[in-house]
């Protein structure tokens, strides 16, 4: 419930307005992705928080630069991955991370788009795996708390106009993590059904899954069978409540109320298995990773 009445709209070319503004202590970064590096570094430079849509930039290199200009300047840069803040999957995050299923063994994921994005967005994206398939494999790191070392990637076309531009609209990947634990993403550009995002977490002991979100439970049970109303269609519609809460959490860190629950290693070590992953498309190989200790992220397993 945001209050806009003193709100004031800005055409792109007056920003510096809002960026000279003392009153103005955050910028939201939500354009395309070739122009996020230069947004934040106005903002930074400016002295404003930054709030960064993924991927925060092109290159591993352009995401180090972002972040020691953040350092520099002693604000905070947060890379937005929503899905950690989604009320379903934080509570599988807490079940595997306390245990409930003991070791995990397996990790499935199907993420499936709806609708297809333009292609004039697809184009300017940074691809399949930095745009899209960068979600899935920021959320079962986070999950199972460890880095994969070994990615191995399938890729196809059902889709000429995404052939076209050099991009994949149907992929599976497959990593294997320091534990032996193993995850299975299979991802397309478009379900006709709506937008498909299942996720199950297999252990010694049990298992948690996940699977899509409807506008209601209620069921129809008649002659012609049970009905219940179709899965959400889109990713703002399926993840609503966790932009709301990943702001919020934004916005607390901001005014020191809590720590920052997405940092610099997490984006960096997340777009270094972007790489990878692009490196094995393009080799039909599968692709070692090698993790320093100084790459590691806060509260993952150290190889």
């Amino acid at each position: 419930n945001w209050n806009l009445e003193n709100t004031t709209f800005l055409h792109p070319d007056d920003a510096d307005k809002a960026l000279s503004d003392q009153s103005v202590h955050a910028i939201l970064v939500v354009t395309p992705t070739p122009t996020h590096c230069a947004i934040i570094d106005a903002g930074l430079s400016a002295g404003k928080h930054v709030f960064c849509e993924k991927p925060m930039a092109e290159t591993e290199e352009g995401i180090r630069t972002c972040y020691a200009k953040a350092d520099e300047v002693g604000r905070y840069l947060f890379c937005a991955f929503q899905r950690r803040f989604d009320p379903t999957f934080r509570d599988i995050f807490n079940r595997v991370r306390a245990g409930e299923i003991g070791k995990v063994q397996v990790i499935k994921a199907s993420s499936r788009d709806s609708p297809l994005g333009p292609i004039s967005y697809l184009k300017v994206s940074g691809g399949v795996f930095k745009d899209a398939l960068v979600h899935d494999f920021d959320l079962l790191t986070w999950i199972v708390g460890e880095l994969p070392t070994e990615v191995f990637v399938n890729g196809s076309n059902s889709f000429a106009e995404v052939a076209e531009i050099g991009d994949l609209d149907t992929t599976a990947v497959n990593f294997k993590f320091p534990s032996g634990a193993i995850a299975v993403i299979d991802h397309c550009r478009f379900a006709a059904y709506g937008y498909d995002q299942r996720i199950e977490i297999f252990g010694r002991t049990g298992m948690l899954s996940a699977d899509n979100e409807q506008p209601n439970r209620a069921v129809l049970t008649s002659y012609t069978g049970r009905h219940t109303a179709p899965m959400l269609q889109t990713f703002m519609s399926r993840f609503a409540e966790a932009y709301r809460v990943e702001l919020e959490h934004f916005i607390d860190v901001v005014q020191g109320y809590s720590e920052m629950l997405v940092t610099g290693k997490m984006t960096l070590a997340v777009a270094k298995i972007c790489e990878a992953c692009a490196e094995s498309h393009k080799t039909g190989k599968k692709v070692v990773i090698a993790w320093a200790d100084e790459e590691i992220p806060e509260g993952y397993v150290k190889i």
